[in-house]
C-alpha cells in the first residue's frame, strides 16, 4: 500500500478529509443503442461492470448512480449502488452532463454531514474495466498535484491523416494543416483519445472554475492523463461496439484477464 493510499484511507476512516465520491451518470434516453446502459453483456447489464469496479475501489468513499430512468435505478440498486434521482432538466438529449454532476454533488452534500472533496466520474458504458484502475488514477491525481486526471487510450488511427468534409461533401485535407503528404505515417506522433473510463477532479472545479468559458472547465488548469491499454477503452455506443467487445472477449481473453468481474 502506497503512502498516498495510507493517508487517504486514514483520513477517510477518521472522517477528517478526502471525501472521494464516484459518480456514474446513466441516462435512459440513449438513441443509437436503445437502453444500452442496462443491456446484457456477458451475462450482466453493461453498467454493472462499472458499478462493480467502483465497489472494489479502496479509495472511493462512496459511489452513486445518477439517473432519471426507473429501470436503470432498479438495476443499480440490485447491484449495490446508491441512486440519485436526476431531474428531467438534466436528462434531455441536449442537457449538459455538468448539470447532472453538479446536481448529484449538491444532493450528496445536502443529505450528509460531509462535503464532497473529489469527484470521480465513471462512464457506465465501458465494456471492460481493469482491476484497480480507478485507484491508480486517484493515486496519480494526488501524487501529481494536478487539477484533474483522466484515462486515455492510444488511437488506432493516425490523427494527422484525418480529414474533414464541408456541407457540400467536398473533402478538405488535412484536418491538421501543419502536416503534409511528405510525412510518412511512422513520423507522426502517437495520438490518444479520452475514453471516459475514469475522470478525477476537485469538486470546486464544478462550481468555482478558473475559466468557465472552456468546454471542459471542470478539468481545471493542470490536467494529466493515465494511459491504459486500448482494449480497456471499448465504449459501447453503437452495435459495432458490441461486436468489438465480443470479439475481444471471445478471441483474445488474455488481453482482458485482469478485467473486473461481477461478484454478485
Amino acid at each position: 500500500m502506497s503512502w498516498i493510499e495510507k493517508i487517504i484511507m486514514f483520513k477517510q476512516k477518521n472522517n477528517t478529509e478526502f471525501n472521494i465520491v464516484g459518480l456514474i451518470p446513466a441516462r435512459g434516453g440513449s438513441k443509437r443503442l436503445k437502453n444500452k446502459n442496462i443491456m446484457k453483456l456477458f451475462g450482466h447489464p453493461l453498467m454493472c461492470y462499472t458499478l462493480e469496479a467502483a465497489k472494489q475501489s479502496k479509495l472511493l468513499t462512496d459511489f452513486y448512480v445518477t439517473t432519471e430512468d426507473r429501470k436503470i435505478k432498479k438495476t443499480a440498486i440490485e447491484y449495490g449502488a446508491k441512486v440519485i434521482d436526476r431531474p428531467s432538466i438534466y436528462s434531455r438529449d441536449n442537457s449538459s452532463i455538468v448539470g447532472a454532476l453538479s446536481h448529484a454533488v449538491k444532493h450528496i452534500e445536502a443529505d450528509g454531514k460531509r462535503g464532497v472533496d473529489v469527484v470521480v466520474w465513471l462512464q457506465p458504458n465501458m465494456a471492460f474495466r481493469e482491476k484497480g484502475a480507478i485507484d491508480e488514477v486517484i493515486r496519480l491525481f494526488f501524487r501529481s498535484g494536478a487539477s484533474s486526471v483522466r484515462t486515455v487510450v492510444e488511437s488506432r488511427h493516425c490523427a494527422q491523416l484525418a480529414i474533414f468534409i464541408d456541407d457540400k461533401m467536398n473533402m478538405r485535407r488535412p484536418y491538421i494543416s501543419k502536416y503534409s503528404k511528405k510525412y510518412r505515417k511512422q513520423q507522426y506522433k502517437t495520438a490518444y483519445y479520452c475514453d471516459g473510463s475514469v475522470m478525477v477532479f476537485y469538486r470546486d472545479n464544478l462550481f468555482d472554475p478558473p475559466n468557465k468559458q472552456l468546454k471542459e472547465f471542470y478539468m481545471g488548469k493542470k490536467s494529466k492523463v493515465y494511459i491504459q491499454p486500448d482494449h480497456y477503452g471499448v465504449e459501447i455506443d453503437e452495435p459495432v461496439d458490441l461486436f468489438m467487445a465480443d470479439f475481444i472477449h471471445t478471441k483474445f481473453p488474455d488481453l482482458i484477464k485482469d478485467r473486473v468481474k461481477i461478484r454478485k
